[in-house]
């Protein structure tokens, strides 16, 4: 059975994860996917709040390279998205036990979820939510709800003040959306939030 935290052990990856409410044997799970230079301490709060809003499991993981996670192989090929999506992604919701559930992406994450949706026929992953992504239409806002089944979705609503505004660079120095540099370390730098969502139903 999953602890609250700790790592998977994945051949020669140990990846740090966290996991909330419900475990995936018993309700619905929430795969939470983070963007290019985030890690499970970068969702903030969100992960806690979503699953109370919705009362399925979320299960929150840094891939190789970000918070406690193991390094990864620098510099990361073109393909590593692929790689993360049909390698990595599909033995972390076999190691947890999926049954059913959403892929939630940002950024990165959401592009993974995605190339995975699309190259493997997986009857556990019941839709994807995309945030910051460029797939969907462009004038429908930035939080894109992809069902896989008949049964209704309810999209999660995020508050456009709430969003995270910050990435930070190789250095690990955070910049606002314009680039401006902000003081600190970003929380997600590995040598180198958000309004509670609406319950998602259908699953």
């Amino acid at each position: 059975m999953l602890a609250d935290h700790g790592h998977l052990e994945l051949g020669q990856m140990r990846l740090e994860y966290r996991m909330i409410g419900p475990r995936p044997d018993a309700a619905p799970t929430l795969v939470l996917l983070h963007e290019g230079l985030g890690c499970v301490a970068g969702w903030g709060s969100f992960a806690q709040e979503l699953a109370a809003a919705t009362g399925t499991g979320v299960f929150v993981y840094s891939r190789a390279g970000y918070g406690s996670s193991s390094p990864a192989k620098l510099p990361r090929p073109v393909s590593f998205m692929h790689e993360e999506a049909l390698d990595v992604l599909a033995r972390v919701l076999d190691a947890i036990g999926l049954r059913r559930g959403l892929l939630v992406g940002h950024s990165d994450g959401a592009s993974i979820a995605a190339i995975y949706a699309g190259s493997v026929q997986d009857h556990r992953v019941r839709g994807l939510v995309l945030m910051d992504t460029s797939h969907g239409p462009p004038d429908t806002g930035r939080e894109v709800l992809m069902p896989f089944s008949h049964a209704p979705f309810a999209p999660p609503n995020f508050g456009s003040s709430q969003r995270p505004r910050h990435h930070a660079d190789e250095h690990g120095a955070r910049r606002n959306a314009t680039g401006e540099q902000r003081p600190g370390r970003h929380p997600c730098a590995q040598r180198q939030s958000v309004a509670t969502a609406e319950a998602v139903t259908g699953l």
